[in-house]
């Protein structure tokens, strides 16, 4: 797991989760109710939740 982390942050081929991306799914969890508990922040966040169930 630790090596698949290492290697996943020196790859920037992929989607990359950005501030802003960061800052709107923040926001969504303190003002939206019907928010769940966990919101992916970006593409490469909805990957890592959908690859781990």
């Amino acid at each position: 797991m630790i090596e698949f982390f290492i290697k996943s942050v020196h790859d920037s081929s992929g989607p990359v989760t950005d501030a802003p991306d960061v800052a709107e799914a923040t926001w969504r969890a303190a003002t939206d109710p019907s928010a769940p508990l966990r919101i992916p922040a970006a593409a490469d966040a909805e990957a890592l939740m959908a690859e781990a169930g």
